[in-house]
């Protein structure tokens, strides 16, 4: 009866949460609230010059262009519109109003290289824009999939670029493309590049190829797609944190013989290393989202795997107290997780000095923050009736009664 009764308070937190930001600048900079679409900037010094307060000629003019016999006219036309494309906000509605999609779908298709990543780019952009524009383009899918194995690492960039853009707009364009056979396979094989760009690039994709809602969520507990997810981790911190998003999509609502295949290799250690190392909060705020799905399994052996690794919980203390509110949130929700797991999970929690600071967190802290926090001090009485009278000398009967 007391496990049904802890097991009440033991949650499972959607990353649907995950605040969205539609585009992103040229060095794929990106807060931890970055959205899953992003457009692409056009910096370079050789790109044709446009007037950005009078687009509407310049799309005329750049379709003139791809209507041309000759194709580095029609390359003309197509770089001519993907710097259009590149403006903020991109004219994405009058572009498709004046019928320069079929032009662009055509160039994705011809075996010229140039051709290709401009029409890849222009496609990149226009699945920045909203759910109807972006459906424009779905046709593209098959061939942006059959770019990803381009021996040109700029065009598989920029395909999975878009096909990242296609799968954050919707679960009707993300479960179309993941319908395609090998795509998500074909992406992670991306992961391995030596290219400076390519990885992060290809984790994006992959982060939101893995949202939710998805009934193609399957297709990446593969026993082949997992070592190298893990082994991409050790690439840049852009790179991880989009993979840290990854995982934290794919554990929510994960069977146990799925997530024990992360842990096997070795995901635990990386994250507790991650929030020890006091990683950027990119890094730290996913991370933390991994662990609490992690320990929403009912298995205990999930808790036991981070109450007792070494320096977890102190750490997990440094973060409650953190400036930023949301590792301050997640660390919370975390704390809530291991407070439903077992009398030894509890004391180990309470023999770390936090059920101690509670009551100031909550005093502290703003109302998300202290529902979390109320749910670890339940779960702790619940859970420990021995200990309620160091509880009470605690003080933390406040937490029931602010």
């Amino acid at each position: 009866e007391m496990n049904n009764r802890r097991n009440e308070y033991k949650k499972t937190q959607s990353p649907s949460n995950r605040p969205e930001q539609k585009t992103r600048d040229s060095q794929l900079s990106r807060k931890y609230t970055v959205s899953s679409k992003r457009q692409k900037k056009d910096l370079s010094s050789d790109s044709p010059r446009v007037d950005a307060n009078n687009f509407y000629n310049d799309i005329i003019s750049a379709i003139n262009y791809l209507k041309a016999g000759e194709l580095d006219v029609q390359i003309e036309g197509l770089k001519r519109i993907r710097t259009i494309l590149s403006g903020s906000p991109p004219p994405i509605q009058e572009l498709l109003e004046l019928g320069a999609l079929p032009y662009i779908l055509k160039h994705l298709q011809h075996p010229n290289e140039t051709s290709k990543l401009e029409a890849a780019w222009c496609l990149t952009n226009i699945a920045s824009g909203n759910t109807l524009q972006t459906s424009t383009i779905l046709p593209a899918i098959p061939d942006l999939k059959n770019c990803l194995y381009h021996q040109n690492t700029m065009i598989q960039e920029q395909s999975a670029w878009c096909l990242g853009n296609i799968a954050a707009d919707s679960g009707e364009g993300r479960e179309r493309l993941l319908r395609q056979e090998g795509v998500v396979g074909a992406v992670a094989q991306l992961l391995l590049s030596s290219s400076k760009s390519l990885p992060p690039t290809a984790a994006f994709a992959l982060a939101n190829f893995a949202k939710r809602p998805n009934s193609c969520i399957s297709l990446f507990f593969d026993v082949h797609l997992i070592p190298i997810f893990m082994s991409a981790l050790s690439k840049d911190e852009e790179t991880q944190s989009e993979l840290y998003w990854l995982f934290s999509y794919l554990t929510v609502g994960a069977s146990p013989d799925e997530v024990m295949m992360f842990v096997n290799q070795g995901l635990v250690q990386s994250l507790v290393s991650t929030l020890i190392q006091q990683s950027k909060v990119e890094l730290m705020v996913p991370c933390l989202r991994i662990i609490g799905n992690i320990t929403s399994q009912p298995d205990p052996y999930f808790t036991d795997i981070f109450v007792k690794h070494s320096g977890f919980l102190n750490t997990l203390q440094i973060c409650l107290h953190s400036s930023q509110r949301m590792i301050k949130k997640e660390a919370a929700w975390v704390l809530s997780q291991l407070s439903a797991g077992s009398f030894e999970h509890i004391r180990a929690i309470y023999d770390s000095g936090i059920i101690s600071q509670i009551p100031n967190l909550i005093d502290s802290s703003a109302f998300d923050i202290k529902k979390e926090l109320a749910f670890t001090a339940l779960n702790t009485l619940s859970g420990a009736p021995n200990l309620s009278h160091l509880f009470l000398n605690q003080k933390l009967i406040r937490v029931f009664v602010m």
